[in-house]
């Protein structure tokens, strides 16, 4: 997992399900001692679950390395991807919060010179004067 810059760590961490099923893998005695079948395993595997996983299944990672150099390179990178994470978090509440929708729906309209009526700008109709 950790040759060739990490590559596989970082597959494996892109991969929710293989994540979850090396998890299950790793927790597979203590599932069946639980009578917790993999499918039930992954279903339960979401949100703050899954983060929660993740992180154990990181720090044991770290903690699996004899010499203090490998740790210390692997907390490092991990410690970057989580300020990367929370930064395009950030940024992406940030875009939300100035979001709207029916402006950006508006903008392909408007490239082709079609201006949506806005409903309340427009004028009610009035009879024409030749009806009657």
């Amino acid at each position: 997992m950790l040759d060739d810059h990490f590559k596989g760590l970082g597959q494996l961490l892109g991969d929710p399900v293989k994540l979850v099923d090396v998890l299950y893998v790793l927790c597979q005695d203590e599932a069946n001692a639980r009578q917790v079948s993999d499918e039930d395993f992954g279903r339960a595997m979401f949100g703050d679950a899954a983060h929660r996983a993740t992180e154990a299944f990181l720090q044991q990672l770290i903690d699996f390395f004899p010499s203090p150099r490998g740790p210390q390179a692997l907390t490092t990178i991990l410690t970057e991807a989580r300020n990367v994470r929370q930064r395009i978090i950030e940024r992406a509440e940030a875009v939300l919060a100035n979001f709207d929708a029916d402006r950006e729906a508006n903008k392909p309209m408007h490239s082709f010179g079609i201006v949506p009526a806005c409903s309340a700008s427009t004028p009610a109709s009035s009879p024409s004067p030749n009806s009657s």
